[in-house]
């Protein structure tokens, strides 16, 4: 499975395409909604990552990472992404019965909801987790007994 870097760089690529998109949401909303989800996936699985759960602990489909999410280790992190991804679904395969994705939600309010808010949150628990491992990694370094 990936790991850290290899995440965050894919968290941060779904970002620039997503502020492409954003600059005809409306003609975009559903690829916008979509790409805003595997934003957040990426972010998720970094944050996973970070926290030391190996390749075989960690999600290997949308199944397995909600449960892993619901649990209390996560569970501030299932609802943003729950949200993210019910979007998405209906974005792409029109999921839950919808036939379309702004009667679902109106493109009007992707941006608040989706990106400004859990997509947001999200971006926010990874920068803290990153920040927390960099820190912890430079106290271990400087722990560390000199190299010979």
């Amino acid at each position: 499975m990936p790991g850290i870097e290899d995440h965050q760089r894919l968290a941060e690529r779904n970002h620039d395409t997503l502020i492409d998109l954003k600059k005809d949401l409306v003609k975009n909303v559903e690829w916008v909604a979509t790409v805003a989800f595997y934003e957040a996936l990426h972010w998720v699985e970094m944050i996973m990552a970070c926290d030391g759960l190996p390749d075989g602990e960690r999600a290997r489909d949308h199944d397995t990472r909600e449960e892993i999410l619901k649990t209390p280790k996560y569970r501030t992190l299932y609802g943003p992404y729950i949200k993210l991804y019910d979007a998405s679904m209906v974005a792409r395969y029109m999921h839950k019965g919808r036939i379309s994705f702004i009667k679902y939600l109106p493109a009007a309010n992707v941006e608040p909801q989706l990106i400004n808010g859990s997509l947001a949150g999200i971006r926010k628990e990874a920068g803290s987790r990153l920040a927390r491992r960099t820190r912890e990694a430079a106290e271990a370094a400087a722990k560390a007994p000199p190299a010979a």
